[in-house]
């Protein structure tokens, strides 16, 4: 929270963020998100976590620790590219030598923290010769999930807490995952905690690496959540979603959804949705690309939708409110402004601008980079007139190189040799790969032999 502060001082941060947000965090992310793009701004904010990182190489290198395979954590893997070139650290250091190894293979800056305790010698070693012996743990990596516990308490029913697990259909090696990720799991009374959350999963067919995944994704969340809110969010969001596949998908993505009192807090922002006109398909995509509206603040959400209606100007009749939601949400004003700016040094006014956004508000998700060649292309390269643009904004979000300019030269070369009339330009852009390929390109295989191959080429650089 120090560092959010600092950031928050120097009006660094670029938009408001939730709590449970940051904390949810790997270390790594909360680096690549807010340490490292501010290094070089403010030193002091970068220098003290690159110290620490070098006390501990030295810290295991001293200790002697192998180089075994440790337990599997939730977050992105270090690469050696990103912790000698991103974080800076030199490959001449003494101390580099002895544990780049294990630190490589360690996984994740969680476990890190945790390994720091995890010397040769356990600090509950109870715990850990249990989990050398009935799930095959290493040393190392015992040492290192019995470190992730405050207490130094050994389970009262382990046996039956793995039990329970083979009897819900999870392999070993699936066990392993969980207690590597929440070993408080193997605490848990079986009967009171743990079958009624796992048999309300499993009725929506989470099951074996299903369930890994998801506690891969907030462990903590899942372990926390009660049997009780499990069962009425699960039952909620069955109504929000088309399928029991989508639900799954949903509830991977967030898992928090189910540890929080859900007719709370989801059933208020749901009737809001619908006020602003949203259809029941239009918030099922909504919020399984963005979970998170579900969880804050309704006064956030009402804003966020204000802001699409009045400041895009886009009509909840329309359709395209959700696209504007998701426009707002990535994007702050100043960066609207940046990208109007864009269309304006094209000779656009404002008008026609609003209009492109109203019709296809995600043009805003694409870069001004992205945008500027965009208008080159359509409007210098292929002679298309603003207004032919403004009619079809969807035509600016489509890939140039692999979609754009391999279909229109496709068009050209059958135009030029008089095989194919009355196209229409942008109905060749939008319909799909093989349907192009299948009207386009292969009628005409045998008369134009380059035409296929050159087409393919172009495609798939």
């Amino acid at each position: 929270m120090q560092v959010l502060k600092i950031l928050d001082e120097k009006k660094l941060k670029r938009r408001e963020l939730m709590l449970y947000t940051v904390v949810r965090l790997t270390e790594l992310k909360f680096m690549e998100y807010f340490v490292l793009p501010y290094k070089d701004k403010i030193p002091d904010l970068y220098e003290p976590l690159k110290k620490i990182m070098l006390l501990w190489f030295r810290h295991t290198g001293s200790c002697g620790l192998p180089s075994l395979l440790p337990v599997a954590v939730s977050g992105p893997h270090l690469s050696e590219n990103f912790l000698f070139g991103s974080v800076g650290f030199s490959k001449n250091d003494e101390a580099i030598s002895t544990a780049t190894k294990l630190f490589f293979i360690s996984g994740s800056w969680s476990q890190f923290y945790y390994s720091t305790n995890a010397t040769a010698h356990s600090q509950n070693p109870l715990l850990s010769n249990y989990l050398i012996k009935s799930l095959g743990f290493s040393r190392y990596e015992a040492n290192v999930v019995a470190a992730k516990l405050n207490s130094v308490k050994v389970p009262k029913n382990p046996d039956m807490v793995i039990k329970f697990f083979q009897e819900m259909g999870l392999e070993r090696t699936e066990i392993k995952k969980l207690v590597s990720i929440t070993p408080r799991l193997l605490f848990s009374d079986v009967n009171r905690n743990l079958k009624p959350k796992f048999q309300c999963l499993r009725e929506v067919r989470v099951s074996g690496s299903d369930l890994v995944d998801l506690f891969l994704a907030d462990g903590k969340a899942l372990y926390n959540a009660v049997g009780s809110h499990l069962r009425s969010n699960l039952d909620l969001l069955r109504k929000l979603v088309s399928n029991e596949e989508t639900l799954v998908k949903l509830i991977k993505r967030s898992p928090y959804l189910l540890a929080v009192n859900g007719p709370k807090r989801f059933e208020p922002k749901i009737l809001l949705l619908q006020k602003f006109g949203l259809s029941n398909a239009q918030i099922e995509k909504l919020i399984l690309q963005k979970p998170r509206i579900l969880l804050h603040k309704f006064e956030w959400l009402e804003e966020i939708l204000h802001k699409a209606e009045k400041d895009l100007q886009i009509s909840p009749t329309s359709g395209m409110l959700m696209y504007g939601v998701l426009a707002v949400i990535a994007l702050g004003k100043s960066t609207v402004e940046n990208k109007m700016g864009v269309f304006r040094s094209c000779g656009w006014c404002d008008q026609d601008i609003m209009t492109v956004f109203r019709k296809q508000p995600l043009c805003l998700a694409m870069s001004e980079a992205r945008i500027l060649r965009a208008l080159d292309v359509f409007t210098r390269v292929l002679g298309c007139k603003p207004e032919y643009l403004i009619s079809n904004p969807a035509l600016l979000m489509l890939s140039l190189d692999k979609r754009v300019i391999p279909r229109n030269q496709v068009l050209k070369v059958l135009e030029e040799k008089k095989l194919k009339q009355k196209v229409s330009f942008s109905r060749a852009m939008y319909i799909s790969e093989p349907m192009f390929r299948s009207e386009f390109v292969l009628p005409y295989k045998d008369e134009i032999p380059n035409l296929y191959e050159s087409y393919v080429t172009c495609v798939r650089r």
